[in-house]
């Protein structure tokens, strides 16, 4: 079983997550303002997350620090965004998410690290200029974050001060992903590939483009 798995690794983490994703797609846009099934959001996350880097190829101790950097400063930033509504704007986190530090939820940093890795590890492969690799995986989770926020905000899991999201908060949401986008890719070596890594940034864009449609 353990050999099937080791050689079949990314082909069962590919139909777990899509799986996972459809079947959460499904049960979304047929939960007729039923939000329990989005209560699940934190167990995703953390499933998305050990199939994400259970599939990563070559560790080090330079690796393993620069990711728990990114978590840190991911959730440090949203803290200090909660809480003094600098730099995305004011807005407030509701209790979807999970577990709360300062107002804000654990799973944000979760999320930051997710989509930042992802995102440099699917660039990677192409480009080995750190600064435009880290420009165009910040472009690329800003252009994310433009389909997630009116999801998120529909299902009550953060709500902003103004009736829109102001466009400070798309401004500091692609800065803040290009710097820890930096963090990671300056510690990466040609050798460091992630097949899953693609994938799972492919199915954020699919989850988040359907259920806005949903909605």
């Amino acid at each position: 079983m353990l050999d099937f798995l080791r050689k079949y690794l990314l082909h069962c983490s590919i139909a777990l997550l899509v799986i996972v994703y459809t079947v959460g797609i499904v049960l979304i846009c047929n939960a007729s303002g039923d939000k329990s099934i989005i209560e699940l959001t934190p167990i995703t996350l953390l499933l998305t997350n050990l199939v994400l880097f259970i599939n990563h190829n070559s560790w080090s101790k330079r690796i393993v620090f620069s990711l728990v950097a990114i978590f840190i400063l991911g959730f440090g930033i949203e803290v200090i965004g909660v809480n003094t509504g600098f730099p995305f704007g004011e807005y407030s986190y509701s209790t979807i998410l999970g577990l709360q530090f300062w107002s804000t939820p654990v799973m944000i940093g979760i999320n930051w690290l997710m989509l930042v890795y992802a995102g440099v590890l699917t660039i990677h492969p192409y480009i080995q200029n750190i600064w435009l690799k880290s420009l165009i995986t910040g472009l690329l989770l800003l252009l994310l974050d433009v389909f997630i926020e009116p999801v998120a905000i529909s299902w009550n899991m953060w709500t902003w001060k103004t009736s829109d999201v102001p466009i400070q908060n798309y401004l500091a949401w692609g800065i803040v992903a290009i710097l820890l986008s930096l963090m990671l890719g300056f510690q990466l070596r040609s050798t460091h590939t992630n097949k899953m890594a693609p994938i799972i940034l492919l199915l954020q864009f699919i989850f988040f483009v359907i259920l806005g449609l949903c909605g």
